[in-house]
């Protein structure tokens, strides 16, 4: 699929950090895909849209929660029966490179700083699903502030996405990143060998 580049400028004044949207998709792929010059998080919050990724379709419902990167190319088509609603938020780099170097222990090289071929998605349980939509709810009403928006992200990796790892904490990034990738369609009918490609290890090594 071919794509275009969205730019954070034209979605936030020079005095903002971040911006919130609430949104319905539309019930078709783009033209185009589009990748950015910045950072974005979205949350399925209802319905249901495949998800083309870094040349993947992906299948997501309520309760899932990615961290995609400037690189990662991507487009939504909503289901024809259910529709889709996302939040999404997106935040300049420089947010993203300070948090990674301040809070290395706990974000370096996962969440918005995953470095392997898919972003890192999660599968939100109800109790941590209603705690993420109520904490953008707050972030979509206050000011855009960068006080705002790394709060808003340290608590999604510390309280929300590193809970839904529980017991997988310790599992290595590209073993998180390849069952992330896993719940593509394109990927189960690949089976093994589908597996082993996101993983980007040898089939001994997985």
């Amino acid at each position: 699929m071919d794509k275009t580049t969205f730019h954070i400028a034209d979605y936030i004044r020079g005095h903002e950090a971040f911006h919130i949207a609430r949104k319905r998709l539309a019930k078709r792929f783009p033209q185009k895909a589009h990748d950015h010059d910045f950072f974005e998080v979205f949350l399925i919050e209802s319905g249901r849209t495949a998800h083309w990724i870094n040349g993947i379709t992906q299948y997501l419902e309520p309760g899932q929660l990615a961290f995609l990167r400037p690189g990662d190319a991507h487009a939504f088509c909503a289901d024809r029966k259910t529709g889709c609603q996302i939040i999404n938020v997106m935040f300049r780099t420089e947010t993203a490179d300070h948090l990674a170097g301040r809070y290395r222990d706990s974000i370096a090289g996962r969440f918005f700083d995953a470095r392997g071929p898919m972003p890192e998605m999660h599968r939100l349980g109800s109790a941590r699903f209603t705690r993420a939509v109520n904490v953008a709810q707050q972030l979509q009403t206050s000011e855009r502030s960068l006080a705002r928006i790394e709060e808003f992200l340290l608590f999604l990796t510390n309280r929300v996405a590193l809970a839904s790892i529980g017991d997988q904490s310790d599992a290595p990034h590209w073993f998180s990143e390849a069952c992330s990738a896993a719940q593509s369609v394109d990927i189960i009918r690949q089976g093994a060998p589908g597996y082993i490609e996101v993983a980007g290890r040898s089939l001994e090594h997985v």
